[in-house]
């Protein structure tokens, strides 16, 4: 059997900023955040993902680099703060073992995209069982 040396997960749409975030939490709207995650989960079990032959089921460091595509460029802060759901899901589908720095290298890079907006997920690291 082969194991892949990373994965590829493209979640379709535009990714909310920290500053969309922050404003769904101040005014208490959490639903906001269930169904952008649930949105994420949905999106990974389509792409096809073998998530249990993918899942990190003992501790292994992996390095994940998200790639989103938008119109316009966010600051670094507002880009890492609006995907932090998307990395919460990836650890409970356990595809990184922790979002701690011991665990995940993450990188958040930016494409100008104004047609096609989404992001990329590209995860790194030691796979199957």
């Amino acid at each position: 059997m082969i194991r892949p040396s990373s994965i590829k997960i493209t979640i379709p749409g535009l990714s909310p900023s920290r500053n969309e975030c922050d404003k769904w939490l101040v005014k208490r709207q959490f639903w906001r955040i269930s169904k952008l995650k649930e949105g994420y989960k949905w999106q990974i079990v389509a792409e096809g993902m073998n998530a249990d032959a993918l899942k990190a089921h003992e501790p292994v460091k992996r390095k994940v680099i998200f790639t989103s595509y938008r119109s316009r460029r966010l600051d670094g802060d507002n880009l890492s703060g609006g995907l932090k759901y998307l990395q919460d899901v990836l650890t409970e589908m356990q595809l990184i073992h922790n979002d701690s720095p011991r665990w995940l290298k993450a990188e958040y890079r930016q494409e100008i995209d104004s047609k096609n907006h989404r992001v990329e997920v590209e995860i790194f690291g030691e796979f199957g069982g």
